[in-house]
């Protein structure tokens, strides 16, 4: 949710909060272990609002890894993504594998 004033971007403050909380999250689950290289990730948001565009929820998933689970999302060379919407509380799951090789299907 990147905004843009006076010609530069930045991000909104709830959205920096949500981020940093996240990122919480992800190194208390699943630690750092800030794979290089190619990979795969699947992933499910349950509880998303039914507004709310698949892509920029895996966007800003992909920004919440960027440095602790991956070096940067230019390395997601596989993605499966779903949302659930409800009215539960939101979160989401992930699976990130480091492909050894990529093939061309």
């Amino acid at each position: 949710a990147r905004a843009v004033r006076g010609g530069r971007a930045y991000y909104p403050e709830s959205y920096e909060a949500w981020r940093e909380a996240m990122q919480v999250e992800i190194i208390e689950q699943c630690g750092r272990p800030l794979l290089e290289g190619p990979v795969s990730l699947d992933c499910v948001f349950f509880g998303a609002d039914e507004r709310a565009d698949l892509d920029n929820l895996i966007k800003a998933l992909q920004d919440v890894m960027q440095g602790i689970l991956i070096v940067n999302d230019n390395q997601v060379t596989h993605l499966i993504a779903s949302k659930r919407p409800g009215k539960a509380r939101t979160y989401f799951e992930l699976e990130l594998e480091l492909k050894e090789e990529i093939d061309d299907h």
